[in-house]
């Protein structure tokens, strides 16, 4: 056996650059997150995975036998298919557009060879993607109490037997009830019957009274604590109701950011949520942040890459990057301070992506994001932040939002030439060469390699769009209709204003029991 076989290397000539947090900024981030959604990620976007899987789980329970995790798992397998199936089907139907759809990809190409039957089980079909992976709902699943684990076997919990029992009562009656259960095909008329019962956005009345009360931990699904995932929601509904436009994630990030609401006014979130708010304003900073730093690299890498000159190593690259940026923009503050003037009357982002792809473009568009975030943290409202304790989550990585500020602050007096030093050459290449270190055996966080030929760049230097779950969480609340989707992102509806106001005063009572 080679080494490559046994220990997964990855020679690095290959350009493998597969690891997307290569400047280890993500922790902190994803550490925030977790504490602050419980039980919502970024796969899980759509709230009828908590309603229909726990009632094809429940199904396995009523045939009766013993069974085995092999037979569960190709029952299981069927009903991923019919409601990938059932989906496409609706969207064809519609003419509509929608995303989230599990085993999507295969089903859609059957779907497309107008087959009289198609596949449900065996033969090609694969095991995954699954609703139940550890990249879709599968944590989730298990979080909110829907479903469990006996030896191999997957159960059906407290609430997942309340989400079956009422979908159940629909389900039974169409056609193919009893032949699905072991069927290794469908027809394609099963499957429309089936389809306004399965789309991902048709929950009935009464299955979205209880997508509703799971989600934000009420009736039937109350805890004895409010879940931080509640907050969060309720904070998003908060700020939408401030919006006179359309919204998206985006417009939210910026707002937190910011500490503005949706119609460029200041915030004030209700007092149940002031602390949340706070929690996630520190998130979308570290968001723009590590974005800034992760785009110096990238900068450096293009350089690299697409430069003529070969540099001893990634250092000297850096450095005459930087001196070309100064030297082709004569409007560039020749500090950093006079930097952080121009910004200081600036509300919005420069933006997510830099205006051109050239190297001297993308670095300066990463040094403008720091500059914009540098300024937010110096008024009144980001020093607020700083006091924070989760100001200091990922301190002993140097990623967290404090170290930020504080390293910034050591800037003020210094060229601008210097504060560009400080974001490619400590915030982008030694941090890269730290984390790549750690992963020397895959090689895949690799994007510069220095050796005694000098510095290389490796094929592609992809940057994460760092999804801090907002899209996840918007589109859950729309799926149980408190929002509603548009060409342009969001709109509130008729019933949020009144239901949010109910809430938020069983929330307070609760917190001050």
């Amino acid at each position: 056996m080679s080494v490559e076989l046994a220990y997964g290397w990855r020679p690095i000539e290959k350009g493998y650059s597969s690891g997307l947090d290569f400047l280890g900024l993500a922790r902190p981030i994803e550490g925030i997150l977790d504490a602050e959604t419980s039980g919502i990620t970024n796969a899980t976007a759509r709230a009828r995975y908590f309603s229909i899987v726990p009632w094809y789980y429940w199904r396995y329970t009523q045939l009766g036998g013993e069974g085995s995790a092999a037979e569960q798992r190709r029952f299981a397998i069927g009903f991923e298919m019919l409601l990938a199936y059932a989906n496409i089907a609706w969207l064809e139907k519609s003419g509509s557009a929608m995303s989230g759809i599990i085993r999507r990809d295969y089903c859609d190409k059957v779907w497309k060879e107008k087959r009289e039957s198609l596949p449900l089980r065996d033969g090609d079909v694969g095991e995954t993607p699954s609703p139940l992976d550890a990249a879709f709902y599968g944590p989730s699943l298990r979080r909110l109490n829907l479903l469990g684990r006996y030896s191999q076997f997957h159960t059906c919990r407290d609430a997942g037997l309340i989400m079956a029992e009422e979908l159940d009562k629909n389900f039974r009656q169409l056609g193919g009830y009893d032949e699905l259960v072991d069927a290794s095909s469908v027809d394609t008329a099963t499957v429309h019957e089936w389809a306004d019962h399965l789309c991902l956005e048709q929950p009935t009345e009464r299955e979205t009274e209880l997508l509703r009360a799971l989600l934000f931990s009420f009736g039937d699904f109350e805890q004895d604590e409010i879940p931080p995932r509640v907050l969060t929601m309720m904070l998003f509904l908060n700020m939408g109701l401030t919006a006179n436009a359309p919204f998206t994630s985006s417009t939210i990030e910026e707002a937190l950011a910011t500490g503005l609401d949706l119609s460029g006014a200041q915030f004030t979130p209700e007092p149940i949520l002031k602390s949340t708010h706070t929690r996630w304003r520190i998130l979308a900073m570290l968001k723009f942040l590590r974005h800034a730093s992760e785009l110096a690299f990238a900068a450096i890498h293009l350089h690299v890459k697409e430069g003529a000159t070969r540099y001893a190593n990634a250092e000297a690259a850096a450095l005459d990057l930087i001196a070309q940026s100064i030297h082709e923009n004569a409007e560039l503050p020749q500090s950093y301070s006079d930097f952080l003037v121009g910004y200081e009357s600036e509300t919005l982002p420069p933006g997510w992506k830099p205006e051109g792809e050239s190297p001297q473009i993308v670095l300066r568009h990463a040094l403008k994001l720091c500059v914009w975030c540098h300024v937010l943290l110096r008024t009144e409202a980001g020093q607020t932040l700083l006091d924070d304790d989760m100001a200091k989550v990922g301190e002993h990585l140097d990623a967290d939002l404090l170290g930020y500020y504080e390293q910034l602050e050591d800037l003020i007096e210094q060229d601008t030439e210097i504060a560009l030093k400080w974001l490619c050459i400590n915030r982008a290449i030694a941090r890269h060469f730290q984390v790549a270190a750690r992963k020397l055996v895959q090689h895949d966080t690799f994007r510069l390699i220095e050796d005694e030929e000098g510095v290389r760049a490796t094929d592609k230097c992809s940057i994460a769009d760092v999804a801090i779950r907002i899209d996840s969480i918007l589109s859950l609340v729309a799926d149980v209709k408190l929002l509603q989707r548009s060409d342009g992102g969001y709109l509130i509806v008729p019933a949020t204003k009144p239901w949010f106001a109910d809430h938020t005063v069983r929330i307070g009572s609760s917190i001050n029991r």
